[in-house]
């Protein structure tokens, strides 16, 4: 058997003998209240990621799921579950499985035909991020994706560490896809490139110089 097979077979046989993921990671159970319908939901998101990314899967997340997973895709319809896993199959390149905030993100995506998604919207964000930042010729930028990069905060973007980015990024681009999916129309933030300072004359430069020179000695 494929490792994927033995760890959906092993996630599978601990469903079985009521063990493992029905489980949750809590020190206090009564913490966070679950209908006995949210349960078996969670359960099968379990199973769908170990049958896509295998050891990974278990290997960063562990083979009992967690609140915060719960939480966090807690709203979500089977169709935007379903759009989240096919996001992960046919459009996301990198091998390990996506943060919370990236795939809740990939799964509202998918009522939003035409525009772009994880490394794509990551890269036209950064660059408008950057842009902004450093005064040089914005981009004309998707608005759903300038409004992610405003509240995130352009700065926070492009100074945080890689991946730290990656998901500031996703966590508000989702809320804006959120909010769009309520009504909500970004607006277009076209900010204008600073101006800079012209430039010295090279021989007005020189001529001071040569006057410093004169008084220093």
């Amino acid at each position: 058997m494929t490792p994927i097979k033995n760890a959906v077979t092993d996630i599978r046989s601990r469903l079985q003998n009521g063990s493992g993921l029905i489980t949750r990671r809590s020190s206090d159970p009564q913490k966070v209240p679950e209908s006995s319908t949210s349960i078996p939901r969670m359960v099968q998101v379990w199973v769908r990621f170990a049958e896509i990314y295998g050891h990974k899967w278990t290997s960063q997340y562990g083979d009992k799921y967690l609140e915060s997973w719960a939480a966090g895709l807690s709203g979500l319809t089977a169709q935007e579950l379903a759009n989240g896993f096919r996001w992960c199959v046919t459009q996301r390149n990198d091998p390990w499985p996506p943060s919370l905030p990236e795939f809740r993100s990939a799964c509202i995506m998918g009522a939003f035909d035409g525009l772009p998604s994880g490394d794509e919207a990551y890269r036209l964000g950064v660059d408008y991020a950057s842009a902004v930042q450093y005064g040089r010729d914005v981009p004309e930028t998707i608005p759903a994706i300038a409004e992610a990069c405003r509240q995130a905060t352009c700065l926070a973007l492009i100074s945080a560490a890689s991946e730290q980015s990656r998901r500031l990024f996703a966590y508000h681009y989702g809320r804006v896809l959120e909010a769009m999916a309520s009504g909500f129309e970004p607006q277009a933030h076209q900010p204008k490139a600073l101006e800079h300072a012209p430039r010295t004359d090279p021989e007005v430069v020189s001529e001071w110089c040569n006057r410093l020179r004169g008084a220093l000695k």
